[in-house]
């Protein structure tokens, strides 16, 4: 497994960012005011593109701890692995304090029999999946709860909380990346969970073509996750 896979979902990530801008957004670039079909195609255009950055998001996770285990297995304790048991471990206890199923860091972060033992029987695998499969979305409190348990802070502030379970932190996403983002997701909420009406107002003086910027930066801060990860979490 290679690192130019978590490229590969950024580019197609990108790839359908550029033919949903061509086939929803472009057509209304130059209009004044917002009508009826345009409001309805841009929010058919956030939805959609919401929902690609989601899974690539994900996809790249599922990646990393999968190439995570695999290095487990063949060379030695992957740091990622190590960090994803602490956070298990911190937030199994923090739920069930008075049951203690998951060993302290000492006997499993340099013991890969150990590791793989907690990973594959224990549970942290099996949570770390259902974690996965269970996110619904793309904004920074989700972005967080995907990346924060590896060791990749988003938002510092938020990271210590799963320091405080023992997380060592291997990066931080550039703090643009965040930003590119929040405004597109704001917009997201409006376009698939409220009327037309609340829609038009969350647009507010946009234009079509703020929206396919905001549909640009999505795609940016895919491909700004995919270059962390390949260069800090690949090992």
């Amino acid at each position: 497994m290679k690192s130019r896979e978590l490229h590969r979902l950024a580019e197609q990530c990108g790839r359908r960012q550029q033919f949903l801008t061509t086939r929803f957004i472009r057509p209304f670039m130059g209009i004044s005011t917002w009508t009826p079909e345009a409001l309805d195609v841009s929010a058919a255009y956030i939805g959609l593109l919401h929902a690609e950055a989601e899974h690539a998001l994900e996809e790249m996770v599922r990646k990393v701890l999968r190439n995570a285990r695999e290095r487990t297995v063949r060379y030695q304790c992957s740091p990622i692995l190590v960090n994803c048991v602490l956070y298990y471990k911190g937030d199994f206890e923090s739920k069930m304090p008075n049951l203690e199923l998951i060993p302290s860091k000492k006997l499993f972060a340099s013991n890969r029999k150990e590791l793989l033992r907690v990973w594959d029987s224990v549970g942290a695998g099996t949570y770390f999946k259902n974690l996965i499969d269970g996110n619904h979305g793309a904004g920074i409190k989700y972005v967080e709860k995907l990346l924060h348990p590896i060791g990749v802070s988003v938002t510092p502030k938020a990271f210590k909380r799963v320091s405080g379970y023992g997380v060592q932190e291997l990066t931080q996403l550039p703090p643009m990346a965040s930003t590119d983002l929040y405004e597109f997701v704001h917009l997201r909420g409006a376009a698939v969970h409220t009327s037309t009406a609340s829609f038009k107002d969350a647009i507010g003086n946009d234009t079509p073509e703020h929206v396919a910027n905001r549909g640009e930066s999505v795609s940016r801060f895919v491909h700004s996750v995919a270059r962390t990860l390949a260069k800090h979490a690949w090992r």
